[in-house]
């Protein structure tokens, strides 16, 4: 299914898809919209590949008691740099980590953690301009 945007700068194709996905047990359907990946701004950071296994390349910081008010939650972590593998990911200083592999914390022992055991990959739940995003991360 497609949809089209016309904008003043001209028309462009938004592309819906469904996908279907397995998530805590149970088949869930869910819609994308996919964008345009040469479409990106910002310069990602290169890696050397020596990124000892676990190390993220990421700069966090719990987010300050107004700032949790204001998202609705207990916990979460904001990205203030992001380098290394995590950048060449996609992620980006200003993102909101929410969940490592799945999985919910509230510090940053916790995603270190969950990021030593997540093997070669691991799945980043991120917040970005109030849209949730998985980032995979290859980190081995």
């Amino acid at each position: 299914m497609s949809d089209v945007c016309c904008s003043s700068a001209g028309c462009d194709v938004i592309r819906k898809v469904t996908v279907q996905i397995w998530r805590q047990g149970r088949p869930q359907e869910l819609t994308a919209v996919l964008g345009d990946a040469g479409n990106k701004s910002g310069v990602v950071a290169k890696t050397d590949g020596t990124a000892d296994r676990g190390q993220l390349g990421l700069a966090l910081r719990a987010l300050q008691p107004q700032e949790l008010r204001q998202a609705g939650v207990d916990g979460w972590l904001l990205i203030e740099e992001a380098s290394g593998p995590a950048a060449l990911a996609g992620v980006q200083a200003g993102d909101v980590l929410m969940a490592v592999n799945g999985k919910p914390f509230s510090s940053i022992e916790q995603v270190r953690d969950a990021v030593a055991k997540g093997e070669k990959n691991v799945a980043l739940l991120i917040l970005r301009d109030g849209n949730q995003i998985f980032v995979p991360v290859r980190i081995g």
